[in-house]
């Protein structure tokens, strides 16, 4: 893996723990429910 590659991921596993935490504190979601979605438009990038 590239250096680019790993901060990329790494930027984009924030990105989706902040989501998964916002949406738990705003409405109480399962973080399940969530996960596919972002799993699936990070392999399209």
């Amino acid at each position: 893996m590239t250096i680019f590659n790993l901060i990329k991921d790494s930027i984009f596993i924030i990105m989706l723990n902040n989501d998964a935490i916002k949406s738990i504190q705003n409405n109480k979601i399962n973080v399940f429910q969530i996960l596919p979605n972002k799993s699936l438009l990070g392999k399209v990038k």
